[in-house]
């Protein structure tokens, strides 16, 4: 959930953090289902795809009226809105493993 808040606060996560997320969660898995060990890669995935996204942008000379430009900003939007619907998501595939409480 703190790789899911930072994506959501930061607008993206370094490499490091996501390498660092994988690192922890790796020994964990055992606790887990397919199902939750595939979220665990979707998640990891979309990050990924977050900070590629922003990269993008930055190398894209800012040109709004670009139809370039347009595709990747709102594919960079719509993968942050993904990550903001997560956290719902993440309590109910994980509340079983974790016990988190309210």
């Amino acid at each position: 959930m703190r790789l899911i808040a930072h994506v959501i606060a930061k607008g993206t996560c370094t490499q490091e953090e996501l390498d660092r997320f994988l690192r922890n969660t790796k020994d964990a898995r055992f606790l887990f289902n397919e199902d939750v060990e595939s979220y665990l890669r979707t998640l990891g995935n979309e990050a990924l795809w977050v900070r590629l996204g922003e990269q993008k942008q930055e190398g894209l000379a800012y040109a709004p009226k670009s139809e370039e430009f347009k595709r990747s900003v709102d594919a960079w939007r719509d993968r942050l809105i993904w990550f903001t619907e997560q956290h719902n998501e993440v309590k109910k595939r994980f509340d079983p493993f974790l016990q988190i409480r309210e």
